[in-house]
């Protein structure tokens, strides 16, 4: 969602007010924003054309203590399928629910390919042990030398804190792994790697469900790390990263603008409703994405103008409008957030105790004809976009 704020609003959110009524940081608001960091995310294609098998233990216990280590494998399994897919690779998870085991087949490979290109394949089970004492890391005796399985067993062993790191070398992990993974067993039975984890499962407590992610999230990350450190030398070789809006993309846009106006080259009068009925059928959300993008007679051809967060959006835009025969048009429309306008900051969170938000800028006449969205409380953090001498624009 997007709101408009007054400039009011924009001191007390960013400072607070003191007893005389000057300006002053609140200090948790300070050492709030000080210390924010965004979830990590793997380099981009740091692992490209490389295929794991993600199996999570469990499924299906009938113990709250067990269900707890089930979907804490669970809840890392998806984290770590989401880092891999981030960085290039493809991911294949064994379980999806805490029902039977359900072939995730997004990623399906068969398993002669899976076989065929074993230097960028690898099978890791994930599981969690309330009587385990540190992590364990088992891997196949034969495969325990291997450059890839090495690498990732030095990794773990120096990131994995604050417990440390058992690591085992047995002689019949890959047949434990067959018979345990169900669906995939044929792909465990193949992979040149299989490697074994069990974490310790966390005790019961308060906010268990916010700080098992956490905890599973950290985990996650240090198995997506160490997979990016193992097959780094073998994965495929990636060349600039491409638009946001690649050559399907752009097919699909100038479909959409057919669909729009069939009959061949599209009047000038009707540029801005063609602006506006592309948008609403690209699929741009109001929840995510800001687009306030028009079109202005610049000489002899047209410049697209205003703001968005979705700069990928316009690029289609553009393919739709050459389609339609407007070729002579520039793009001069500012990407959000816009740094310089916020001084650099694009992350701010509310010191009053509440704000009205509001759906437009601050008109000459005030705000009585903007929409009211919603309201921020104490507390809440919003992402900045832009800002004016009344306003601030940001998502909330």
């Amino acid at each position: 969602m997007f709101c408009a704020f007054q400039i009011a609003a924009v001191l007390a959110m960013s400072t607070g007010l003191d007893e005389s009524g000057g300006a002053k940081m609140n200090p948790a608001v300070a050492a709030a924003i000080g210390s924010f960091a965004p979830f990590w995310a793997p380099p981009k294609h740091s692992l490209s054309g490389v295929t794991i098998v993600i199996h999570p233990v469990g499924g299906g216990a009938t113990s709250s203590p067990q269900r707890t280590c089930d979907d804490n494998s669970l809840l890392t399994a998806s984290f770590l399928r989401h880092f891999i897919k981030q960085a290039g690779g493809s991911a294949i998870v064994t379980r999806l629910g805490d029902g039977p085991s359900v072939f995730d087949q997004a990623d399906s490979i068969s398993p002669l390919e899976f076989a065929r290109d074993a230097d960028r394949a690898a099978y890791i089970s994930i599981g969690f042990d309330r009587d385990s004492k540190q992590t364990v890391v088992r891997f196949e005796t034969a495969d325990a030398s291997t450059k890839t399985a090495d690498r990732f067993r030095q990794f773990l062993t120096s990131t994995m804190e604050p417990d440390g790191i058992n690591v085992e070398k047995v002689s019949d992990l890959r047949n434990r792994l067959v018979k345990e993974a169900g669906a995939a067993s044929d792909l465990a039975a193949v992979a040149q790697s299989v490697c074994q984890v069990v974490f310790v499962c966390p005790e019961r407590g308060n906010r268990r469900e916010q700080r098992d992610r956490m905890h599973c999230r950290k985990l996650a990350r240090s198995l997506c790390e160490g997979f990016i450190q193992s097959f780094e030398g073998s994965v495929t070789q990636s060349g600039a990263d491409q638009s946001v809006v690649d050559v399907v993309g752009l097919d699909r846009a100038r479909g959409t603008a057919r669909k729009l106006w069939p009959q061949g080259d599209l009047p000038p009068d009707k540029l801005n409703w063609f602006i506006e009925l592309y948008t609403a059928l690209s699929g741009s959300s109001g929840s995510f994405t800001y687009f306030d993008i028009s079109i202005e007679k610049v000489g002899e051809g047209y410049s697209v103008v205003g703001s968005t967060n979705a700069p990928g959006v316009v690029d289609g835009l553009l393919a739709g409008l050459h389609e339609v025969g407007v070729r002579d048009v520039q793009s001069n429309f500012r990407a959000l957030p816009d740094r310089e306008r916020l001084g650099g900051m694009i992350h701010g969170v509310c010191t009053a105790s509440a704000f009205r938000t509001y759906s437009c800028p601050n008109p000459a006449d005030g705000l009585i004809h903007c929409g009211e969205q919603t309201q921020l409380l104490y507390g809440e953090p919003v992402y900045l976009l832009d800002r004016d001498e009344k306003s601030l624009l940001v998502q909330a």
